[in-house]
């Protein structure tokens, strides 16, 4: 029997994501319809955020029975409190995962501006201590290289992308994570610092 994976998405809900709207809300729903096709094992923690929310949408939920986003359910609106959204989702992860494995992703087009609970150094602190799960982060219109590894995720594992890509870079995001949750519920040994070599994507095609 396949083991449990937990995949938590940290997903920008800020203003400047209202130009990329559609393209977010079909790339997340192919998304999480491709995990459910394939993957029954996943369970799915979904968190969306703004200055002015802050929600776990979905909380370690059977990928089966997630909801598609809507136009209602996605509305991009204020700054970026990045640093209190990734640590809040990582602390409810840790609660239902326990020691399965934990595939992290963030995306945002924006860098940290509206955090009040946490900052830089605790946020680099927490993935430190999840040192066996593997974090991913996806920034468009930035260096996701130097936002990602300062705060601790793998080089390997970061990736930027131009807004105008925003659906390329989810399709590539959905083969690489439907890798990584196969490999996972086969061995022990899953954690990896190469997620987008590992799924052969090229970052430039997604610039």
């Amino acid at each position: 029997m396949a083991k449990k994976v937990f995949v938590s998405f940290v997903l920008d809900e800020t203003g400047s994501m209202q130009v990329c709207k559609k393209e977010t809300i079909d790339g997340y729903n192919e998304y999480v319809n491709k995990l459910a096709q394939e993957h029954k094992n996943v369970r799915f923690t979904l968190t969306q955020f703004n200055a002015n929310k802050l929600q776990v949408v979905h909380d370690a939920v059977k990928i089966g029975q997630v909801p598609e986003m809507t136009g209602e359910t996605y509305r991009p609106d204020d700054l970026t409190p990045l640093y209190d959204a990734i640590a809040t989702t990582i602390r409810r992860t840790e609660i239902k995962a326990g020691k399965d494995s934990v595939l992290f992703i963030v995306m945002t087009d924006g860098e940290e501006n509206a955090s009040k609970e946490h900052d830089f150094k605790s946020v680099q602190a927490l993935i430190e201590e999840k040192s066996d799960w593997t974090f991913v982060y996806l920034g468009a219109n930035q260096d996701a290289w130097a936002v990602g590894t300062k705060m601790g995720i793998a080089a390997g594992n970061t990736m930027s992308y131009a807004q105008s890509k925003t659906g390329e870079t989810m399709s590539a995001m959905t083969q690489a994570s439907s890798r990584f949750v196969t490999q996972a519920a086969e061995s022990d040994d899953h954690r990896t610092e190469n997620f987008w070599k590992d799924a052969n994507i090229d970052e430039n095609d997604l610039k």
